[in-house]
């Protein structure tokens, strides 16, 4: 007797029961598509989120390499001193740190200061031997010395009398508009 040709409702039970082996075959088929259907969206996910993920660390990557390149072009170029300007233009081409940007600044620095110390030593003349070891200014550079004996001398020489010079000049050394101002003026 086929299932057919009972009046009685099909039913997984009733296949199961009456035909087992039909029962298992379409179970066992739809097991396998089942499966096969689970692992197709299983691997495209998989795909799909390898792709994303490739994509955001791609992206976040490129972010953190031109923030750091960033930085280190900034700090290699505040090595930079006035005159070496080509110098640091080329360590930032060629990705040089901060510390040999500024090593190879002192270098440089200190190369041009000891050429210009060579160049003054090379060029410079002899130094000149002192004519004498008085320092007593010479007699035309004393002002007071200089009015003694110039055109008010006479009225001077009259206003001190006997004291002479030495009164003269003791009078503005202790004035304290000569002591200010280095200048001779007589009260009018």
């Amino acid at each position: 007797m086929s299932i057919f040709e009972k009046k009685t409702t099909a039913s997984k039970e009733a296949l199961k029961a009456e035909h087992p082996d039909i029962y298992n075959e379409v179970l066992a088929l739809g097991t396998a598509a089942g499966q096969k259907d689970m692992e197709t969206q299983i691997e495209t996910a998989r795909l799909e989120g390898h792709e994303k993920g490739k994509t955001q660390g791609l992206a976040d990557g490129e972010k953190i390499g031109a923030e750091k390149e960033l930085t280190r072009v900034l700090a290699v170029q505040d090595q930079s001193q006035p005159g070496h300007e080509e110098l640091i233009a080329k360590m930032v081409k060629d990705g040089s740190s901060a510390g040999d940007a500024a090593q190879a600044v002192i270098a440089a620095v200190n190369k041009k200061k000891a050429k210009g110390l060579q160049s003054l030593e090379n060029d410079s003349p002899d130094p000149v031997e002192p004519d004498t070891t008085d320092e007593t200014p010479p007699a035309g550079n004393d002002p007071l010395k200089v009015a003694w004996d110039g055109k008010d001398g006479a009225e001077l020489k009259a206003e001190f009398g006997e004291k002479g010079y030495d009164s003269y000049k003791a009078f503005f050394e202790n004035d304290e508009r000569y002591k200010k101002t280095g200048k001779i003026s007589l009260p009018a």
